[in-house]
């Protein structure tokens, strides 16, 4: 205060187990005697305490701020030293903007907020991974399909060709079966001109 020339406008203590009694007695005599406008409490774990609480010092003396109970259990109490809100979310202090109405991003937000990124761009790139190693494997398997037609067609063309060979081949017996059927009746025919000519020869 020396130093500035003049107390602060706004304190704020994060009320602890030890110091809770404190906050409320000799702090808050203190800071009136000091001329600080504004002093709040803030009780994360409180259960019967008040959890947010805030004076103004008027002629001396602090006053309590009105604090409002809003849907969700959240409490909020309006600083016009800040022109903001103070809320009281869960065990958790916020502020808020009235001219906006928007919560005040703090580090503990941009923190979560990079780390839901994280865990949604890890989701992302398992999903992508999934998907990478379906189409993969559905490219195997339609390769594999794809080599088993081949194989087939390849099986297929060979008993093909066998069967052409086999009817080549089954051609070529019947050609030389008739062939050597057709010489035998040749050489009978000529066995049976010669018996007629020896019978002839031995009847003159």
């Amino acid at each position: 205060i020396s130093e500035q020339g003049k107390p602060p406008d706004f304190v704020l203590e994060i009320a602890s187990r030890k110091t809770r009694r404190e906050d409320v007695t000799r702090k808050r005599d203190a800071y009136a005697e000091l001329g600080i406008a504004e002093y709040w409490r803030f009780d994360e774990t409180a259960r019967r305490r008040p959890k947010l609480a805030g004076d103004r010092l008027v002629e001396g003396e602090y006053h309590p701020i009105p604090i409002e109970l809003l849907p969700g259990g959240i409490l909020q109490g309006y600083s016009p030293a800040l022109d903001l809100y103070l809320r009281w979310d869960l065990g958790r202090l916020q502020w808020h903007d009235p001219a906006t109405g928007r919560h005040i991003v703090t580090v503990m937000d941009e923190r979560s907020k990079a780390e839901r990124a994280m865990e949604a761009f890890e989701l992302e790139r398992a999903r992508a991974d999934r998907e990478l190693e379906a189409r993969v494997q559905a490219e195997a398997g339609a390769r594999g399909e794809q080599e088993a037609r081949v194989q087939a067609e390849i099986r297929a063309r060979g008993e093909q060709e066998a069967r052409v060979q086999a009817e080549i081949r089954a051609r070529s017996e019947q050609e030389a079966r008739a062939e050597a059927e057709a010489r035998a009746a040749r050489e009978r025919e000529a066995r049976i001109q010669l018996e007629a000519e020896l019978r002839r020869l031995r009847g003159q």
